[in-house]
């Protein structure tokens, strides 16, 4: 009796044995259930009594309506693991190229975009170029006109003052009073006959001091004479003739203007 008991006790434990392994291979395996559609759900549960079942009742059965539960080992093959997962494994490669195929259709409508606007940009900094020559060349034809107006307005106003004369080193001392009878005595000095009627002077006055000129000299006389002639005789006898006392320092030159002497001054190194 008592060896009955043993192998009694022996099978029990190996019953409870295989039952805890069949436990744990469910609950390593029930992660994949969910995996399985309720269509094979409903064919591995209802194999034996789909045969039983009449159509009508086989319609009734919809997958909502049939209980689920967990599956195991039993429930299923390898092989049908190994293609559902293939099948799974398909699916989400199809799903990231997809992906990947959208994003690179928006990369590429972008791209055409930009390029596009590249196209507009280079067409419009063309224009601009093009602008910008004519520009250039609508200066450089304005600038050359104003110096010829310049150069003829520089020649009529040194026109205008060719028979002027400016003395520089007359005293303050003369005043306007007696000036041009100081100025008068100067050009016979210098030979010019003031007797003769075609010898004068039209007018006879002080100017601006020039910046150059210190500040304690004296202003400079602007004189005009009647003739260009009586001008041209002034300024060749002031070269040669060494004038007396208080004529020692003066200074004649003529009077242009201020174009001309900016454009003379680099030769008078």
């Amino acid at each position: 009796m008592a060896s009955r008991k043993g192998q009694d006790n022996k099978q029990l434990t190996k019953r409870d044995r295989e039952k805890k392994q069949e436990g744990k291979t469910d609950r390593r395996l029930s992660f994949s259930a969910p995996l399985l559609t309720q269509k094979q759900e409903i064919d591995h549960q209802n194999v034996s009594d789909s045969s039983s079942q009449s159509p009508k009742e086989s319609e009734n059965l919809s997958p909502k309506s049939l209980p689920k539960r967990k599956l195991t080992s039993k429930d299923y093959s390898s092989k049908e693991l190994h293609s559902y997962l293939e099948s799974c494994f398909e699916r989400q490669l199809d799903k990231i190229k997809n992906g990947i195929h959208e994003g690179l259709m928006e990369f590429k409508t972008e791209l055409i975009q930009l390029e596009k606007k590249f196209k507009q940009n280079e067409e419009k900094l063309e224009a601009l170029e093009f602008q910008q020559v004519s520009a250039d060349d609508n200066m450089r034809k304005a600038n050359q006109k104003i110096a010829e107006l310049e150069l003829k307005i520089a020649d009529l106003e040194d026109r205008s003052r060719r028979n002027n004369l400016r003395i520089r080193g007359i005293p303050e001392s003369v005043n306007n009073d007696i000036l041009q009878d100081h100025i008068t005595e100067l050009l016979v000095q210098l030979g010019i006959q003031m007797t003769n009627p075609l010898n004068s002077l039209e007018r006879c006055h002080r100017i601006m001091k020039p910046d150059f000129v210190a500040q304690g000299e004296p202003r400079d006389v602007m004189i005009c004479c009647s003739t260009y002639k009586m001008k041209e005789q002034a300024l060749k006898a002031a070269k040669l003739i060494k004038l007396n006392d208080p004529y020692t320092n003066i200074i004649i030159f003529p009077d242009i203007s201020y174009y001309t002497r900016a454009k003379r001054k680099p030769f008078a190194l």
